[in-house]
């Protein structure tokens, strides 16, 4: 439920992003976009230290999953809007596929260095564990 919350948000706020975007341009709305996107990210990773109990911290994420659906919704407009407007015709397509892609590739470049953080981190809580059984 808490991650479909992005979803259905994104989906809401595809229209009034795009609303926004008409009115006030890709270059503003696309800058407050990445600023809100990036505080709700920074704020997910504080659930646990913001929220009093489990119902508070599922409240928590789920508000702002939320949020961040509707503050994401006018990316993928913007990255069209910025396509046709800033490159010429014959690269548009070339500018598209680097928006396109970019995700995957950021996330098939540093998901190995997360994996092994998070492999470090649960064998070091291990071998902690461990030693106090002795």
């Amino acid at each position: 439920m808490i991650l479909s919350t992005f979803s259905w948000a994104y989906v809401i706020g595809q229209i009034p992003g795009g609303l926004l975007l008409e009115r006030f341009g890709a270059k503003k709305i696309y800058g407050i976009t990445l600023a809100l996107w990036s505080l709700s990210t920074i704020a997910m990773g504080f659930v646990g230290q913001m929220a009093g109990g489990m119902t508070a911290a599922l409240v928590l994420m789920f508000t702002l999953r939320f949020a961040l659906g509707l503050i994401e919704a006018p990316a993928f407009p913007a990255n069209a809007r910025v396509v046709i407007m800033w490159f010429p015709g014959a690269e548009c397509g070339r500018a598209s596929a680097l928006f396109s892609t970019a995700q995957y590739f950021a996330v098939a470049i540093f998901a190995p260095f997360r994996l092994a953080g998070v492999a470090f981190r649960l064998g070091v809580a291990l071998l902690r564990a461990g030693r106090h059984r002795r």
